[in-house]
C-alpha cells in the first residue's frame, strides 16, 4: 500500500509539472502572437517605416547629384575608404548617403563601393591594354581591395565570371 501512495504522488508530481510547462508554453505563445497582431497592424497602417522620408526634395537631388559627380572620379579606390571619408567628401551624414544610396542605386555603402571599384578596373582593363599583364594581387591592391581573394569574390560576384577569366577573354579578344 506505501508503495501505491508514493506512485500516486509521484504521478500527481508528474500531472503539476506537465501542468507548468504547458502553462508557461502557452504563455509563451500567447506573447508571440500579441507582437506578430502588433506588428501586421503597424504595418497595414500605412505606417512603413522605409519609405519614411528622412531628408527633403531638394536635399536628397544635391546629394545624388554629388554621389554622381563622386563616380566620376577614382578617389573610391583609396584603401579602407570608409563611410565618414565619403561624408566629408560630400557635405553630408552617413544617414543621409545611406538613405540616397539605398532608394537611388538599391546598395548599401560597401556594395556601392565595391561595384564602383570593380567597373573601375574593368575599365582599366578593357581601355589599357598593359593591365592585361598585371597580376590580379596588383589589381586588387591598386583598387583598395585588402586581399585578392575578396577582389576575386567581389569581382565574380557582379560580372559571374573571375578576374582571371576575363582577363584571358580580352587577352583573345585582343589578338583578333
Amino acid at each position: 500500500m506505501k508503495n501505491y501512495s508514493y506512485l500516486v504522488v509521484l504521478l500527481l508530481c508528474i500531472n503539476v509539472l506537465w501542468l507548468t510547462v504547458f502553462a508557461y508554453f502557452f504563455s509563451t505563445l500567447k506573447k508571440y502572437y500579441y507582437l506578430i497582431t502588433k506588428t501586421n497592424e503597424l504595418l497595414s497602417n500605412n505606417t512603413d517605416i522605409n519609405e519614411s522620408k528622412i531628408i527633403s526634395e531638394e536635399k536628397e537631388s544635391e546629394l545624388l547629384e554629388k554621389i554622381n559627380e563622386f563616380e566620376n572620379g577614382d578617389l573610391f579606390t583609396q584603401k579602407n575608404f570608409t563611410m565618414a571619408q565619403m561624408s566629408t567628401l560630400l557635405e553630408s551624414n552617413p544617414k543621409y548617403i545611406n538613405y540616397v544610396l539605398s532608394h537611388h542605386k538599391n546598395m548599401n555603402f560597401s556594395d556601392y563601393i565595391n561595384q564602383l571599384r570593380i567597373n573601375y578596373i574593368v575599365k582599366k582593363l578593357i581601355d589599357n591594354p598593359q593591365y592585361l599583364n598585371y597580376k590580379i594581387s596588383y589589381l586588387a591592391d591598386s583598387i583598395g581591395f585588402s586581399s585578392n581573394s575578396r577582389f576575386a569574390y567581389i569581382f565574380k560576384k557582379q560580372l559571374n565570371i573571375t578576374p582571371s577569366e576575363f582577363i584571358s577573354l580580352l587577352k583573345k579578344q585582343n589578338k583578333l
